[in-house]
């Protein structure tokens, strides 16, 4: 693009390359972290009860604020692509 030039205006460009980082970060939240949370909720009986210090539900929060960043992300990245769009 740099050395033949490009037809499409640099909006459009920063918006594909934008509509394709939320889909990869989607994609990464449903096929990586939700599973792993999955698999760590079914290895806790009852969340309210356990302790605090537990292993499972330590690894269970800490893949909980990644999908919360992962959808933060994707949050951000909608609504700018809207914007630019």
């Amino acid at each position: 693009v740099q050395t033949a030039g490009s037809a499409l205006p640099t909006r459009h460009i920063v918006r594909d390359t934008m509509i394709f980082v939320l889909i990869a970060s989607h994609v990464y939240a449903v096929m990586v972290v939700q599973p792993k949370m999955r698999y760590f909720r079914e290895k806790i009986a009852d969340l309210d009860a356990v302790s605090p210090q537990d292993p499972w539900r330590l690894k269970f929060q800490k893949a909980h604020r990644k999908s919360e960043r992962v959808s933060g992300i994707g949050l951000l990245l909608a609504v700018a692509t809207l914007v630019i769009g």
